[in-house]
């Protein structure tokens, strides 16, 4: 391919070809080719890879569009590429209505996969196939705010906090074809009134600490017990403890590196391991990938196991993630700052907790390891050797 420095003067003086096509490469700015046709007309198009294909994308006619344009537009379309955006998949979905389904899928190429969780990406997915994909041929701009606002009435007899967050599943995909495809209307889902929604604050209470290790170490199963003891010391979502990788661990040191892949917040963590948690994996210590998981990668037993410890207990209520606010209320009575429990529990940084991020990791370890103490003091475990 010919290659010249744009000028107007310069691609003026191109004669066109006596068949087919020729094509000419600006020297200034990658990628900017002029496609001149053997009838004389000149279009600038951007040559680029995208998913592995060479791709033009049409920029606009020679005479038209100038030498200095065509170059921004090629810098912005090399932008938008380079930020996993395909502008030729755009233009085909502008050429047509796009459809609910085809901005969802676009919008979980773009946004999803690159910015959130394997587990936000399996659950929007989940959401949209199981409530919205009725819609998913719907153009978008047909969708009205009558039929969101009865489709979250529905979910919400059955189950309110399901319907909020599908609502804001829909909120979310609406504005993604709003920007994307120059979609002018409103988002169907304003205006409507969410249900009402309270935080839990379930946690075990001091009276209930002795009852519920006697239950968990009852328990036939040394995996569930091991499990459960480690989402109680470390105050770990269920869903790290599940991915939990030897590879993450660094026992000498008590640490365990959460990679953002793995994390609610898609960010990198690193999670305090008290001396108890540490003696717990070292008596695991073994092969395999994973610290639960089996070699097929299912994990065994664990939601059976709870819920024996549940009712053994006498504690029906209690879930999994109330063990996470157990740790940071015993911290919290034993009066550590609430800057030190949100690090410590992995919280997304807000303007007050930029502050505490930047903290070195002492006064987190000093303050976990005082409240799994006291925990298991009260619990009668130090007493008994029932944790390592």
């Amino acid at each position: 391919m010919a290659t010249l420095n744009f000028t107007k003067a310069a691609l003026e003086r191109i004669e066109p070809p006596r068949a087919g096509r020729l094509y000419v490469q600006d020297t200034r700015t990658r990628g900017l080719t002029l496609a001149v046709t053997d009838r004389g007309v000149k279009s600038f198009y951007l040559v680029k890879r995208i998913a592995g294909r060479p791709t033009r994308v049409f920029i606009g006619r020679f005479g038209d569009v100038t030498v200095e344009q065509a170059r921004k537009a090629a810098d912005r379309l090399r932008g938008e590429i380079a930020g996993g955006s395909d502008p030729q998949e755009r233009r085909r979905l502008e050429r047509r209505q796009a459809t609910l389904g085809d901005v969802f899928d676009h919008y979980r190429k773009t946004h999803l996969e690159p910015h959130c969780n394997v587990r936000s990406v399996k659950e929007d997915g989940r959401r949209f196939d199981k409530h919205l994909g009725c819609w998913r041929n719907r153009p978008l701009t047909s969708l009205r705010v009558e039929e969101a606002a009865t489709l979250h009435t529905t979910i919400g007899r059955d189950t309110p906090i399901e319907a909020n967050r599908v609502l804001e599943l829909l909120r979310r995909v609406f504005n993604h074809g709003r920007h994307q495809f120059d979609i002018d209307k409103p988002n169907p889902t304003e205006g409507i009134k969410r249900y009402p929604e309270q935080s839990r604050e379930r946690f075990l209470e001091p009276t209930e600490i002795k009852q519920f290790f006697v239950a968990l170490n009852a328990d036939p199963d040394l995996d569930v017990q091991d499990f459960v003891k480690l989402l109680l010391l470390t105050g770990v979502r269920k869903s790290n403890a599940e991915r939990m990788r030897w590879a993450d661990l660094d026992l000498e040191r008590g640490l365990w590196r959460i990679p953002a892949s793995a994390s609610k917040n898609a960010r990198p963590m690193v999670v305090v391991l008290p001396i108890p948690a540490v003696g717990i994996l070292r008596s695991r210590n073994g092969g395999g990938e994973y610290v639960f998981r089996g070699e097929d990668g299912k994990l065994p037993g664990i939601k059976r196991g709870w819920e024996r410890i549940r009712a053994a207990s006498g504690l029906p209520d209690l879930n999994m993630h109330d063990l996470r606010r157990t740790l940071a209320s015993w911290q919290c009575a034993l009066g550590t700052s609430l800057a030190i429990i949100g690090k410590s529990l992995g919280h997304r940084s807000s303007r007050a907790t930029e502050i505490y991020a930047r903290l070195n990791l002492d006064p987190v370890r000093a303050s976990v390891e005082a409240a799994t103490r006291a925990l298991l003091t009260a619990g009668g475990e130090l007493e008994q050797g029932g944790v390592p």
